[in-house]
């Protein structure tokens, strides 16, 4: 099993060139999957929690699509923030995002402090998947949603097979190419290969007190879990 305890040092070491690093090894296909994941956010949503934000993509495009909301992206990274909150300022959204650094396992924030929690790419980093689950679940209102997404091994062949290969033997060396750190994305692809199958997370969700709903992107490589907590 993987030791997680160093991943916000891994993150650090490729926070700069993250952004241009999935652009490629995705083919671009991440921007499409994080336009949709984005436009399912409920439209009435106010207080809004990023979490494991990374270079702030998710939080940025969140600003843009409700401009009334009030947000809040969190991540354990420190470089990862930084590039965050630069980014933010580019795009003249600095005083609308609240960057801070915080553990997704203890979430620095009241019982019911939001009205939706959005995760991408974070959940695998977990190392304790059900207690990050379960401290969404607090931090939201009755009633309210969670939007997860997160890489898998897709379920069937030829699909799992090739995926398997790009990931363990091809993308590691690209993404070096972009971040000068081959061992950072050995790691994601441990991670991926290793993390549940989807409708394992999805039970795990949906024992912490959530619906779930999965939808499947990529070929099965990419899920969107759609959630709400139970009233």
């Amino acid at each position: 099993m993987i030791d997680k305890k160093n991943i916000p040092a891994e993150f650090d070491k490729i926070a700069r060139r993250y952004d241009i690093a999935n652009r490629v090894i995705s083919f671009g296909m991440d921007a499409g999957w994080k336009r949709r994941f984005v436009s399912m956010i409920p439209p009435d949503s106010r207080r809004i929690l990023d979490i494991a934000a990374g270079t702030g993509d998710i939080a940025i495009k969140t600003a843009r699509s409700l401009p009334e909301a009030d947000l809040t992206a969190i991540d354990a990274s420190e470089n990862m923030l930084a590039a965050a909150a630069d980014k933010a300022q580019k795009n003249g959204l600095a005083n609308r995002i609240n960057f801070q650094k915080a553990d997704m396992l203890r979430l620095p924030f009241d019982d019911g402090s939001f009205d939706c929690v959005t995760m991408v790419y974070g959940l695998r980093n977990a190392a304790d998947t059900a207690a990050a689950i379960r401290e969404i679940h607090r931090v939201l209102r009755p009633g309210a949603a969670a939007l997860i997404m997160e890489f898998t091994m897709p379920p069937a062949q030829p699909m799992r097979f090739l995926f398997g290969v790009y990931f363990r033997f091809i993308m590691p060396v690209i993404a070096a190419a972009f971040t000068g750190n081959l061992a950072a994305y050995r790691y994601l692809n441990k991670t991926v290969t290793e993390f549940y199958p989807p409708e394992k997370t999805a039970a795990i969700i949906k024992n912490a007190g959530f619906d779930v709903e999965k939808i499947s992107l990529a070929g099965g490589a990419v899920w969107i879990f759609r959630t709400n907590k139970a009233d």
